[in-house]
Parts: structure tokens; sequence; C-alpha cells
């Protein structure tokens, strides 16, 4: 048991220590480990530690190695013992247990919601849509279909949200169809819904009962805009305006599992007008529908629409057929009142096929060239990201104990995290990382073996993946099912989308839980393989940066989420020396002694400038702009848990991580540690180092450094990954044999402080959590695809859509869309008011060529 392996007497220390005394002369260190490990568990009674010791990984002799050492030159294990105790055992504070929901858990989940749903709207997205519905209403659209407009968006981001709170300042008619067996929160009109499903019913009849219910909710309208809205709202609310009137009988007394009385009975009285035009029980003509659309205008404000808002709209996706579906149907009828500017429709989902079914029948694929086609409005997507942690991060302020939390973290991306942490109870909080989960996943308790949508989902969230999938359908799915988000769908037969899967710390947690907790054989690498390898349009990087982001993230997780260990720990701020110690196959790695020293600095050795020195980061973002590969720019990347992959074209590095310098100070940019990473996927760099590829890694070339900036004492990394080379083996570069003053007429200036390693060959050698999978690598190694993004404002949305799109993929670029989380003083005078999309653009004063006449200048390596 647990509790007795610390309870071991000082007498029983001494005798396990005079065993392993005995055999420490014939046997080596790792087997001294094994047998410390297995006597201990024995004496013990420590079932965990029995397994261990049955099947030792390669990364526990790492991990372990230095305070074995010790021990075995003392002689005295105990301080061994009681550090495999803890690695097996965490503390409780760390433990992750399974969440026990206690009875009345939904009811908690219910109120979480609904006050999430009154905290104050947070955000720009609701003016940019008004004004973008405006923008519609008021432009002469030739060969329009329908007034009718999408709002397409993955799960969580507020689309819901969004249209109540424009409610306040354009009528709107809100209508839930959500389908029976979803629930969420507004409740479904289930009503409404029920009345409009037209499985059994033949196409003719299908329009008919389309076009009766439009006709008779208009009707109903005008008679409330007469009196019946007044009398609803009451004396309290005589002199709000028709809008607020409105919101409040459609969301008034609302809950999770129905929608309020006066919204039910308003739609009960369109529903009974509905049902008498349908069975000729009242006057219904060609013309009804038309009118009682033109009657409710008189009531609107000048060059104010009023909105038909259909929530959760691919609920009225029925039928077997594409031309036969409830939504089809209803862009007919929509069609018929398409010259009544005054009406416009919105249709909200998290499904982008939505949109084929708003479109002309002549405009599927099989006519697509047909002349004179009419067209559709694009959907709508600028919903926005980081809502609850604008300006949440301060200069100077964050400790890292803070940026490692699930509050913390759940506070970035979209809102649905955040506020259902901050209102949620004990159990919500301590639950939210399985809910990111169980949305990643699309639903559902934890499979034995994920999907491949959800695999590629919880790759792409983690990895910064590129993904452009040949198929719209699949790339919807993910927006669908996997929260991935649409940025926009474009073109003029709007078949392309344009999506991907932005900086979300508690997602990118939530993949790292989710891929722990797969059986044995299903790794991250060989989900990588396995499922994406023969995805069309995914982006592995032309010089292996995606398997070099594959052995940084394996090692992260391989302490953070050790599979060997009883339990999974949580405690995301891993020591910097055990991150590499752990990364690399070198030994004695805390000797390592800088090759390049700043003005001022000892020089210190590897293990003691780093001994305080924590790294914290569970994904990557793909950046798009160099100028944001700066010190001023990398700590705020670093707030949110994010690594960098450089944007194409960038000069000398390929990936960059950065780590907290001292961990009891607060984040800043002069309390950091930053990783340089140079990848080469090419066989042509093999075991011996390339001295010109270090030089061109100057963090003065790289404009990392400004020569008239602050103090530049902050220590560099850097590290070249020779992934393709036929040998293997990862070692230290050493300094110069030549003169303090010598430097390499390619260096710019060499004052700053560097340690510099090459790793060549992806083996177990090189990187210790390759282990047995090297081939799964060198396939990875095999692809090579290129992939983009756009954040283009759409013909009749504002600038400010562009705004939020880029706010939506955050941390990327140097624009000041993609920094709203960061406390403005922060970046004054840092970033871009307009992205002009400036890259660094400074050449190696030497070509590779040259360097090979300059030998003589090389660094040695030991």
């Amino acid at each position: 048991m647990a509790t007795t392996y610390l309870s071991l007497s000082e007498e029983q220390h001494r005798q396990l220590d005079a065993g392993l005394a005995a055999l420490s002369k014939d046997q080596d260190l790792d087997k001294l480990m094994n047998l410390a490990v297995l006597n201990s568990s024995w004496q013990a009674d420590d079932p965990a530690g029995l397994k261990l010791a049955s099947n030792m990984p390669k990364e526990f002799y790492v991990q372990f190695r230095d305070i074995a050492e010790k021990c075995n030159q003392s002689g005295q294990w105990k301080s061994f013992r009681i550090a495999v105790h803890e690695y097996l055992h965490p503390p409780r504070s760390r433990v992750r247990t399974r969440l026990v929901l206690p009875p009345d858990f939904y009811r908690q989940d219910d109120e979480a919601t609904q006050k999430s749903w009154e905290e104050p709207f947070i955000g720009d997205a609701a003016n940019v849509l008004r004004e973008t519905i405006i923008n519609h209403t008021e432009t002469l659209h030739l060969n329009l279909y329908s007034m009718s407009m999408s709002i397409i968006q993955s799960s969580g981001t507020g689309k819901s949200r969004l249209i109540d709170e424009l409610a306040h300042t354009i009528p709107i008619v809100s209508l839930n169809t959500r389908p029976s067996n979803h629930s969420g929160f507004p409740a479904a009109d289930e009503q409404v819904r029920d009345f409009l499903d037209i499985t059994d019913d033949t196409s003719d009849a299908a329009d008919k009962k389309y076009y009766c219910f439009l006709s008779a909710l208009f009707a109903v309208l005008h008679r409330y805009f007469e009196t019946t809205l007044n009398e609803r709202v009451g004396i309290g609310g005589s002199n709000w305006s028709l809008s607020e009137k409105l919101r409040y009988l459609m969301t008034h007394e609302q809950t999770c599992s129905a929608q309020g009385p006066m919204r039910i009975e308003f739609y009960s009285e369109v529903l009974k007008q509905a049902k008498a035009y349908v069975g000729n029980l009242a006057p219904v003509d060609d013309n009804s529908l038309v009118n009682n659309a033109k009657a409710l205008k008189k009531w609107l404000p000048d060059g104010t629409p009023l909105v038909l808002a259909i929530d959760e709209a691919h609920g009225l996706v029925q039928g077997v057929s594409q031309d036969d579906q409830g939504l089809v149907h209803l862009s007919r009828q929509l069609r018929k009142i398409v010259g009544e500017r005054h009406i416009f429709t919105v249709l909200l989902s998290l499904a982008g096929k939505i949109q084929s079914y708003m479109t002309p029948a002549y405009m599927y694929p099989s006519s697509r060239r047909r002349a004179g086609r009419l067209c559709v409005l694009p959907p709508f997507t600028a919903v926005g990201f980081d809502q609850l942690a604008q300006e949440a991060v301060e200069e100077n302020k964050l400790l890292l104990d803070r940026m490692i939390s699930d509050e913390f973290m759940a506070m970035f991306g979209r809102p649905l995290f955040g506020s259902r942490y901050k209102h949620g109870s004990k159990e919500i909080k301590l639950g939210i990382l399985d809910f990111a989960s169980q949305k990643l996943r699309g639903g559902g308790s934890m499979p034995r073996s994920l999907s491949a949508s959800a695999t590629l989902a919880c790759l792409a969230t983690r990895l910064a993946l590129q993904f452009k999938p040949t198929s719209l359908d699949e790339q919807l799915e993910q927006v669908e099912q996997h929260l991935r988000i649409c940025l926009s769908m474009v073109k003029e037969d709007l078949e392309t989308a344009i999506t991907i899967a932005p900086s979300e710390p508690i997602l990118a947690e939530a993949s790292a839980l989710i891929t722990s907790l797969q059986p044995g054989g299903q790794t991250l690498p060989s989900l990588l393989r396995d499922t994406l390898l023969g995805t069309p349009g995914l982006s592995l990087g032309d010089r292996g940066e995606l398997a070099g982001l594959l052995l940084l993230t394996m090692t992260r997780d391989t302490i953070v989420y050790p599979r060997h260990a009883a339990q999974s720990t949580t405690n995301r701020s891993i020591p910097l020396p055990l991150f590499f110690k752990t990364l690399l196959g070198i030994p004695n790695l805390d000797a390592t002694l800088p090759v390049n020293v700043a003005d001022g600095d000892e020089g210190a050795a590897f293990g003691e400038a780093f001994k305080d020195s924590r790294i914290h980061f569970n994904h990557f973002v793909k950046v798009t702009d160099s100028e944001v590969i700066n010190r001023d720019f990398l700590w705020m990347i670093a707030s949110r848990g994010a690594g960098i992959l450089c944007a194409d074209r960038q000069l000398g590095i390929n990936a960059i991580l950065v780590a907290v310098l001292d961990h009891k100070k607060p984040l800043g940019p002069d309390n950091i540690v930053i990783i340089l990473l140079q990848m080469k996927n090419d066989k042509s760099y093999q075991l011996e180092f390339r001295g010109h590829l270090y030089s061109i890694m100057n963090p003065y070339l790289l404009r990392i450094l400004e020569k008239s900036g602050p103090c530049n004492d902050i220590p560099f990394i850097r590290l070249v990954f020779a992934l393709a080379s036929s040998e293997a083996g990862a070692y230290r570069l050493t300094r110069p044999r030549t003169s303090p003053g010598a430097r390499f007429k390619q260096d710019v200036t060499t004052s700053f402080t560097s340690y510099d390693f090459w790793c060549a060959g992806i083996s177990k050698e090189t990187f210790p959590v390759v282990g047995g999978e090297e081939h799964v690598y060198r396939d990875i190694l095999n692809r090579e695809v290129f992939g983009n993004n756009d954040y283009m404002a759409l013909q009749h949305e504002p600038r400010e859509a562009e705004v939020l799109k880029k706010s939506s993929n955050p941390a990327t670029c140097k624009n000041e869309d993609h920094w709203r989380y960061i406390k403005k003083k922060a970046v004054e005078g840092k970033v871009a008011k307009v992205n002009v999309g400036t890259e660094v653009q400074v050449m190696a004063a030497d070509d590779e060529d040259n360097q090979e006449g300059h030998a003589n200048k090389r660094r040695k390596f030991c």
C-alpha cells in the first residue's frame, strides 16, 4: 500500500542500502535503479512500484539518473526512494481522479449556463452583425435568391448570445428548432419544430406548410405590434423600444428545459393560425405571405429590419435528399418575399452544410455553370475570440502558478469554458477539463479508441496543423463536431471554407488528456501517422517541422501525463533541466557550458543557470508575421501556454519555446528563456554539426533582441534537429577554441548567452522519447504539403469583421487584433495598427559553401 512506502524505518533503509552497495561494483547505474525500485516496492508492498520495475521506460532512467548517481556515490538511497514514491503516487493536489457527480449536478450545470447567459456581453460582434445585416438590406443585390444569411460557427462561440445582444437594437423574432435528441440553452420551441417536421409530407405539402407558417407568423406579429406586445411588457416596459419589448417577449423566464410562458403562448397563436391556413379553415392565397410581410413595415423604425432568427437551424434538415429538406422549403418561401427588404432571416448553426440547403437548386454542382444563376448571401462567421481574456495578461504581473491553472486557461478562446468555470459550482470547476475533452471529441463518454475526425481535432488543437481537406463536408464536420473555427466560406459557389484550430489552452490540455488515456498502442505519434497521413491537404512542413513539434510535445506529455504512473499528474510547470534531460540523450547535461556569453554574464553551467527555470506549454500556434518573433511578443504568447511554429520563409528558425527564467518572479520580457529550434529534413545534414546554422540563429539577426533595446541578459538555448541524418546522436557544443575576442564574421554581435545542441537522427539515442517508434516518425517526415489562412472581411461585412476573425486566431501576428487579451499598456508601441506583413529579410554573410572554406573556425563538439 502507498502509505507504507514512506513508512519504511531507518533500519529498513539501511538494509536496502547495504544490498545495493554489495551489487554496485558489478552492476551499471540503470540496473541499480531498477533494483532499488524493485526491492523498495517489495519491502513496501507497493504494486505500482513492482509494475514499474518490471517494465521500466527509458524516460524514467533519464528523469532519475542524476539523483541515482548522487545516492550511489553516498551509498544512501533514501532520497531516491522518496522521489520514486512521489512519482508513482503524486500528492493529492496533483492527482487526477475521476469526478463523482453529485445528485444535483445537472441542476448545477443548468445554473452555470443561465448565469453565464446573464453576464454582460463583451466584444464588438453584435455591432458588426448589425451593420452587416443593415448593409445587406440597403444594398441592391442583383439576382439575390432570398434575404437570408446563415451564422456558422462551432459550439461555444456565443452565436445564440450574439443574437440576444443584437435584439437590444434590432427587432428579432427568435425560434429554436434544435433536434429532440439534443439539449442546450436556450431551449427548443418544441411545438414549432414538430409542426415543421415534413418527414411524412409530399414536396407540395411541405411547401404549403412553410408558406402557411410564415404567413401566420407575420399576421400574429402584426397583432402583437398593435396591442398585445404592450400588454405583455406592462407599464414597466411602456417606454421601451420595439426591439426591447420583443426581446422581453422572447426571453422572459426562459430556462434550460423550456421557453418562457409568453413565448410559448405567442407561438401557440402562430401555430393555431398556421394550422387554420393549412386546413383551409382561414383564407390564405398566393399573396397572403407578401401582404402580411408588407404590413409589418409601418411598425419598424426607418432603416431597421425585422429579423427572424432561427437558432439550431440544422433541426430543419429532414428527409432523404438535399432538394427535399425543411430548409429548402423554407428557402423557397423566403424567396417570395425577397423584395420586402425590411424582413431579414438569420439561420444559426454549427453545421456549415445548412448553407447548401439555402442555395437554389440550379446552383448545385450538377448545373453549376448555368448562366444567370441566382446568388445567396455568404455566411457570417465573425464572432470573435478571447472575450473573457481581454487585458487579462499584464507585463510583470502574471505568475507561473496562475498560468497553469484551469481557471486561467479557460479564459482564452471561446467564451464557453471561461463563463462555465466562472459561474460553475465546485464540481463544475473540477470537471472543466473533462467537459472540454468531451466537447473536443464530439460528445459522449471516452471511447476505447478515437475516431479519425476526433483524432484530427485533438492533433490540430495542439500541433498547429494547417488543414484544408479536399471535401467541404469533411472540413465542416470539424467545425460542427470538433470545435474547429470557421473564418470564412469563400468563392462565389460557397463550396470552399477557410477553417483553423486556433490557440485555446484549455482545449489543448483536454487534447493532452484524451491522448494520454488512449490504449498503450495508440500513442500521439502513431495516432498522427495512422489517422492523418492519408488525409489530403494536411501540411506537415518541408523541413520536418511537425516531427519536431511532436518530439517537443511528447517530451512535455511524458513528464505531465506519464503512462506508466499509477495516476496522471496535473503539475504542468516543468523544471527546464528536467525537460531537456527527457528530450535529449545527453549524459551529464547539467554541466553544459554556454557557447556564447553575454557581456557581464558569468557563463554558469546549464544546471545552475536554469535551476529556477520552469517551462509550460501544451500547444503550438503558427504565426504568420515574422515581427512577432521578438522578446516583447514571445512572453505574451507564452502566457497562454503556447509554443511557436514560425511563419513560412522565416529566416534561421522553425519553432520557438519560451520558459520562465525564475518561476518565483512574474512573467515578462526580462524573465524568460528563449529556446530556438531549427529542423532539417535534409540528408545533407548529418551527425557533424554545421556552424553557420547557429550563426543564422543569432537573436540580433532574427530581431528577437534589439541592439538599442533594454538589457539583453536573457539566455537562449539553440537546437538544430538534423532529422534525416543516417547517424544518430545528440551532443552539446562548446565554446570556440579561439581567443575571447575572436568572432565569426557572420555574427552581428555575440553579446548574448546561449547553450547550443546538435541533434542528429530520429532515434531513441538522440531523443529518448522516440522509444520504439522510430519508423512512425520517419513516416511523418516523408510528407510535405503547405497551407495558409485568410481573414478578409467579405463584401458586405464592415472592417470590424476582419478584426474579429483575427482575434479568433490569437497571438499569431503583430497586428493588434491578435492581442486582445493583453493589457493595453503592455503592447503600446509594439503592435501594428495595420498588418503590413513585414518579414525579416536578413541573409547570413557567408553561405554554406563559404563555410566549408572556414572549417578551421568551426566550433568543436565534445
